[in-house]
């Protein structure tokens, strides 16, 4: 998410302030005045919670302006380090790596992606995530590439160079899901044998929906995921709690119903954590316990759901930025990772 990293904190504290201040204050206070408590609480319940959910429902549905408006106003220069969030520039400029810009058809037409030839037949598949670019793949690409995993860095609707979706939102993988199927078919189609999907933040939820819908589900080898957003009411709820009102649960359920009613993609049903812990796939997953995103609690969930094979990498930092934490640990475990997954040579 990086560049945009601001724009997707935007987006989850509009939701927190737009459900607290008056919402909760102007309407409870009516529901209590002049009535017995126990009947002020149930009658301010039955309106908060609906009103409450209402303005989630908006700003889940307004998740695509938000983050094209964080890109807009974002002036910050992008770092000049490849293997920093944000970095601007290709295989080459970054590592002096030889790579060459393919074209994947995917449904609403050709989107842009980096090729990194290697000798591996298992061939590695980044999705970055939302509001991302497919740099945000550089820096698990520095640890693929010196193990000859040949990498495709991909782009999908609604990126830069990319087609747009007709609805004009993100989906959770809800919609984005294609796109990844296009890219996998692609890398079969040119000489891989299976893929390692890896994905950050949003890019997590389109490898789960991917795990859910894709008739290429089984030629995937591995999975990598950091912070994935895998279960959008736990990231819902999590954003309503972290503004200290009441009943995040439900809020943030009926909230997600309501927009599913409301707009062209329910994203109430961007859930595939489920899927990804029922996956017979090894994993990598990494993520940081000051997460204000995705939190924490969604890969603790995933983790106790496993049986096959799974590494967690818990760290201390926020949202994507597990690998600047400790990048020497990160790359360590990340390799000793793809010696159990690569066949022997």
């Amino acid at each position: 998410m990086t560049r945009s990293r601001g724009a997707i904190l935007c987006y989850h504290r509009s939701i927190l302030s737009g459900v607290c201040g008056d919402v909760k204050v102007s309407i409870v206070s009516r529901a209590f005045k002049g009535r017995p408590v126990a009947a002020a609480a149930a009658a301010g319940a039955a309106l908060y919670i609906p009103a409450a959910a209402w303005v989630v429902s908006f700003r889940v549905g307004k998740i695509a302006d938000n983050v094209r408006q964080g890109i807009a106003n974002n002036t910050e220069a992008p770092p000049d380090d490849p293997l920093e969030p944000g970095y601007r520039g290709d295989p080459g400029m970054a590592f002096g790596y030889s790579f060459d810009g393919v074209m994947i058809p995917t449904p609403l037409g050709d989107a842009p992606a980096w090729f990194v030839p290697g000798s591996c037949s298992t061939w590695a598949i980044t999705v970055h995530g939302l509001g991302g670019r497919r740099e945000e793949g550089l820096r698990h690409l520095s640890v693929f590439h010196p193990a000859g995993i040949p990498t495709l860095l991909i782009t999908y609707r609604n990126d830069d160079g990319a087609p747009a979706d007709p609805t004009g939102m993100y989906g959770f993988g809800l919609t984005e899901w294609c796109d990844l199927d296009a890219a996998v078919d692609y890398a079969l189609e040119n000489g891989a044998s299976n893929v390692i999907l890896d994905g950050e933040s949003m890019g997590g939820a389109i490898i789960g929906q991917f795990l859910k819908q894709s008739r290429y589900a089984d030629r995937v080898a591995a999975l990598i995921l950091d912070c994935p957003a895998v279960d959008m009411l736990l990231i819902a709820t999590d954003a309503v709690a972290q503004s200290r009102l009441p009943l995040p649960g439900p809020i943030a359920r009926l909230g997600l119903w309501l927009s599913d009613r409301r707009y062209a993609v329910p994203l109430g049903q961007a859930r595939s954590l489920d899927t990804v812990a029922a996956c017979d796939k090894p994993l990598f997953l990494a993520h940081g316990d000051q997460d204000e995103l995705v939190p924490i609690t969604s890969s603790e969930a995933l983790v106790a759901k496993r049986h096959a094979p799974t590494v967690f990498l818990r760290t201390h930092a926020k949202h994507i930025y597990s690998w600047s934490e400790n990048p020497a640990q990160y790359r360590e475990w990340l390799s000793a990772f793809l010696k159990t997954v690569l066949p022997a040579s």
